[in-house]
């Protein structure tokens, strides 16, 4: 779809006539809509179907079926799709019928021979024309309420379709979601050729392998409803009206959504319908979850036999990444039906890119379980931020996991994993799928998944993930510390090619500096299934006061597995004191790709006043890239003291008379014996006292007198 429903573009009157029939009925169009729904009621009957498709973004015309035939009524439902597609008002977008109680077997009848439309029953009531359904081959959504109807006898009449309809057993009144969902898969549906049918002649029906990828299984999925992508703006409600009542649609923006879910587009071009508002039970399209992901263009996609044709890949997921939390207090809690509370933020170009859930903590054993999913503008992947918080005082354990629905079906594919084969366990830190090729083409995304980082805390636990399963899953043993927080992160990509997702899940593993946007540092510092911790090498470092320069390293011993990242680093005092015995010193040590160390230097002074040690403080703070920090955050540098050199020089004293100026220097020392050499011998232990030309002779002219003294002798 290109859009979706905000507010109302229109509603008006519209009559039309069939056969003797004439009825007058209400357009109700949605801004953006992309399906148009023909909705009839018997007399009496409740139109709250017709709220439903609306706020699914689906236009509709509604009108009361007159009383008569069978037979006259469904030409009346016939002539009002016809009317539709021949009007200005649907532009080329497809039709469908829809209805509820025993209306839906006329409308049943009417997309029988309108092969084209779709389907949406609520509690139908077929009656006699159950045995006629065999001839319908569109794609139909049977809506059951089990306190109403029976759900075995839906089933049944599922069957008899030509395997185009899919039953879901609903549990609220709140079906926009689902509906939403069967839009979306509507939408996406290619058609194949006319193909003879023994009772209708030549029709067009979906494709076997289409419906199974876009439609039965997505019908658990809760697409886009009612966002707008794009705008950041505070939501604005507009009045839906028609002729029975008045509901409210909300707009997208950066507060909460309404039910739903709000789609994103990656760097790469695949839109992500990411679930928000779920009110029905569901296991791997719930809160949080994607229930589609489908690229908006045609690219160059890759081929069996290594070439590539123009293609728009789609039906990613029939919902994947859905949370549950297992603690002591009970199995498979899913997060879920948590309301219209999701926020969005961290804005690029003016879109929001993080989207944030409400914290959940019923069936959680005391956790508290939130969600945050980012979608990148600048690569292709999405990212799951699994947070677990235990606000006791005492540790928990829990299976922290995720259930999947992909939209291979049973013909997923494992192509590759970080092992280097195609056989996914608990070792793998990430793997790649697809649907597998029909002749020499696939039509949905090649998707990579990321499960964890090399050397992590908490590693894969336990993983099912083989071929032909499109329900994989996998989860982590998470001990969450008493007032602690346990992140698990997961990615996922799409791609265009089977070495493209590779590739990128490869990269993703190793938390590239784009994987971590919209993180702050506190957030990194909780992931569990990524290890990046880095630290100060050493509690203590020690350097001379004459040194010049003291170099601090920073150690990430998992670097060689990571991308880059950097840490920002300050000295602050201790005993030693900033520009009097160190020059203060600030900035940020960064590490290269696969870099496992980093250093800073820290400049030294001397200082000859101190005749002791002193020492200062170093801190890191501020990780960024792929750096978390660990518990070694801080150290202390030791200055160490070196004593200064001292020189002695001979006391003199100064005699001054009438005649002359004395000067006498006093060398301390003994005189050598005679024989001796008088410059080793000379012993300064003691005193030589001289004065005037003696004085001067001993400093200047010692070593010539004594030898000319011993050649006399």
């Amino acid at each position: 779809m290109s859009t979706e429903a905000s507010s109302i573009r229109r509603t008006a009157p519209w009559t039309l006539s069939a056969g003797r029939s004439e009825v007058t009925g209400e357009l109700s169009e949605p801004a953006g809509a992309s399906v148009w729904a023909v909705v009839a009621t018997l007399p009496g009957e409740s139109p709250a179907l017709v709220d439903e498709l609306t706020a699914a973004g689906i236009a509709t015309y509604h009108f009361e079926m007159p009383k008569g035939a069978t037979a006259e009524r469904v030409r009346l439902a016939r002539a009002a799709a016809r009317s539709l597609r021949d009007s200005g008002f649907v532009d080329g977008r497809p039709v469908c019928f829809a209805a509820g109680g025993k209306s839906a077997a006329v409308m049943a009848l009417a997309s029988r021979q309108e092969p084209e439309s779709g389907l949406v029953t609520r509690d139908a009531r077929f009656g006699r024309t159950w045995f006629a359904l065999g001839g319908i081959a569109t794609p139909a959504l049977l809506l059951v309420d089990p306190t109403q109807s029976s759900p075995m006898f839906a089933r049944a009449t599922a069957r008899r379709f030509a395997g185009t309809a899919h039953v879901e057993r609903v549990d609220s009144t709140d079906l926009t979601a689902l509906i939403a969902g069967w839009r979306n898969s509507f939408v996406a549906g290619s058609l194949a050729p006319p193909v003879a049918h023994k009772r209708m002649g030549p029709v067009r029906r979906l494709v076997p392998a289409a419906v199974a990828a876009t439609l039965a299984a997505t019908m658990l999925a809760a697409p886009v409803a009612v966002a707008v992508e794009g705008d950041s703006q505070p939501p604005a409600k507009t009045e839906v009206k028609h002729h029975h009542r008045a509901i409210p649609v909300e707009g997208d923006g950066a507060a909460a959504f309404s039910t739903g879910s709000r789609s994103l587009i990656d760097g790469v071009g695949m839109k992500w319908f990411v679930n928000t508002n779920i009110t029905f039970n569901t296991t791997s399209s719930a809160s949080g979850a994607m229930s589609e992901a489908a690229f908006t263009a045609s690219h160059p996609v890759s081929t069996l036999g290594g070439g590539t044709v123009s293609a728009k890949l789609n039906d990613a997921f029939d919902g994947y990444n859905s949370l549950y939390v297992d603690t002591a207090a009970g199995p498979h809690v899913i997060y879920n039906k948590l309301g219209t509370g999701v926020t969005a933020s961290c804005p690029t170009a003016g879109i929001n890119r993080l989207l944030t859930f409400p914290t959940a903590t019923v069936g959680f054993g005391g956790l508290e379980v939130t969600r945050k999913i980012y979608v990148s503008p600048t690569d292709g992947f999405a990212r799951w931020e699994n947070v677990v918080h235990n606000p006791t005082g005492a540790p928990i354990n829990a299976t922290v996991g995720t259930l999947n629905n992909l939209g291979s079906d049973s013909n997923t594919k494992i192509i590759a994993t970080s092992s280097g084969d195609a056989t996914v366990t608990t070792n793998d830190l990430w793997a790649t799928s697809m649907q597998n090729w029909s002749g020499t083409t696939s039509s949905d995304p090649r998707l990579g998944h990321v499960f964890a980082g090399a050397g992590a805390v908490t590693p894969v636990h336990q993983i099912t993930f083989v071929d032909g399963n499109d329900l994989p899953t996998w989860n982590y043993a998470a001990a969450v510390p008493a007032g602690g927080t346990v992140t698990i992160v997961n990615f996922a990509t799409g791609q265009n090619s089977n070495a493209a997702s590779a590739s990128e899940a490869a990269a993703l593993s190793r938390l590239p500096a784009s994987s971590l946007q919209c993180m702050d540092a506190s957030e990194l510092a909780s992931v569990q299934n990524f290890e990046a911790h880095a630290g100060l090498s050493a509690p203590t470092y020690s350097v001379s006061e004459t040194g010049g320069s003291a170099t601090v390293t920073v150690t990430r011993p998992n670097g060689a597995n990571l991308g880059p990242g950097a840490v920002n680093f300050a000295t602050s005092d201790g005993t030693a004191k900033a520009g009097t015995d160190y020059t203060a010193t600030s900035g940020t040590a960064t590490f290269a790709d696969g870099a496992t160390t980093a250093t800073f230097a820290v400049p030294i002074l001397v200082n000859d006043a101190s005749q002791a040690n002193t020492n200062l403080n170093v801190t890191l703070s501020t990780p960024t890239g792929a750096l978390q920090m660990g518990t070694q955050t801080s150290a202390v540098l030791t200055i160490q003291n070196v004593a200064p050199t001292t020189t002695t020089t001979a006391p003199t004293t100064t005699t001054t008379t009438a005649n002359a100026t004395t000067t006498t220097t006093i060398l301390t020392g003994t005189l050598p014996v005679t024989g001796a050499d008088p410059l080793t011998a000379l012993d300064l232990g003691g005193s030589l006292v001289m004065g005037g030309s003696a004085a001067l002779a001993a400093s200047v002219g010692w070593r010539r007198r004594l030898g000319r003294r011993n050649r006399r002798k």
